[in-house]
């Protein structure tokens, strides 16, 4: 399986709620920087968990495994 480290998993559940999720809004809901929070997305992107769909201003993530 794949590893996640704590931040990736309430990341990916928040994904779930909010496919519109913003970095700046990552970084509210996990009280983190929006830095961090970009380094999430692209460690989850890196994994193969989520991809961008669309435009980075419009687009949504999409969860590619449940």
């Amino acid at each position: 399986g794949i590893k996640l480290t704590e931040r990736e998993q309430h990341l990916l559940s928040h994904i779930q709620t909010n496919q519109y999720l913003s970095a700046q809004q990552a970084a509210e809901k996990l009280s983190i920087t929006v830095r961090q929070a970009e380094r999430l997305f692209a460690s989850l992107k890196e994994k193969g968990l989520i991809a961008r769909v669309g435009s980075n201003k419009t687009g949504h993530w999409e969860i590619k495994v449940k």
